[in-house]
């Protein structure tokens, strides 16, 4: 591949990574996890980046690799059997339309989740950069607020819908147009 071309394929890797973290992230349900199979994903297309076709879509093919790097990390592990391809096709629909991941989007979007965060609950807020900044499962945050692990996730679960819905919102005042 020459260095022109060389080239052409990174920055079309460089823009499909969100939208492959987002499909990565919905799948494993862990965002560290998600990072590491982002990066296993880009190696592999890098080595089989002679067997893409211009023709086709670029980011159904990365999305076709990432869900096979992580189903083989599932199996490798051990872990509970992965969803159907059928599920797994409607989620990354939905989640790897580039328009989500458009530059003025995003950061409307990190804006308002920023100013979401300050209204909700401090335990609430707590809880929620307790996993999803510092990385703690939800069985640490039982423990650490001595409540049960069914309390967190259902805390958890409202919290993230109050989240979501108030980013919603803002971003809609804010004129950003749905994807």
């Amino acid at each position: 591949m020459s260095d022109a071309n060389s080239v052409l394929f990174e920055a079309r890797c460089a823009g499909q990574r969100r939208p492959l973290l987002a499909y990565l992230y919905a799948l494993s349900g862990d965002y560290h996890v998600a990072e590491d199979l982002v990066q296993e994903t880009l190696l592999v297309a890098v080595s089989k980046r002679e067997h893409y076709f211009p023709e086709a879509d670029f980011g159904a093919w990365l999305r076709a690799i990432g869900r096979n790097v992580w189903m083989r990390e599932r199996r490798a592990s051990g872990r509970r059997p992965a969803p159907s391809p059928e599920a797994v096709e409607g989620l990354a629909d939905r989640l790897c339309d580039p328009s989500a991941y458009a530059e003025p989007r995003w950061q409307a979007e990190k804006a308002a989740l920023a100013e979401c965060l300050g209204e909700l609950d401090a335990a609430d807020r707590d809880m929620i950069r307790g996993h999803f900044a510092s990385g703690h499962r939800y069985e640490e945050l039982a423990r650490a607020a001595g409540r049960t692990l069914a309390w967190v996730k259902v805390r958890m679960f409202r919290a993230r819908r109050l989240l979501a819905d108030c980013v919603r919102r803002r971003v809609e005042r804010a004129g950003e147009p749905r994807p």
